[in-house]
C-alpha cells in the first residue's frame, strides 16, 4: 500500500461518490473520536503520534 497526501477537496469527493478511501489519522486519541471523517467506504485508522 503506497501512502500519500491528498487535498481536502479530493478526499470529500471520494467520500460523497462513495469511492473507497482509508485515512491514517495520527492525532490524539480524544480528538479523533471529537471530529473524524465518516462514510459507508472510509476506513480510519488512528494511531495517535507520540
Amino acid at each position: 500500500m503506497t501512502v500519500k497526501s491528498v487535498s481536502p477537496k479530493k478526499v470529500a469527493d471520494q467520500v460523497f461518490k462513495n469511492e473507497p478511501i482509508y485515512v491514517l489519522d495520527v492525532r490524539g486519541k480524544e480528538e479523533s473520536e471529537d471530529w473524524k471523517i465518516e462514510g459507508d467506504h472510509v476506513q480510519l485508522i488512528n494511531i495517535p503520534f507520540k
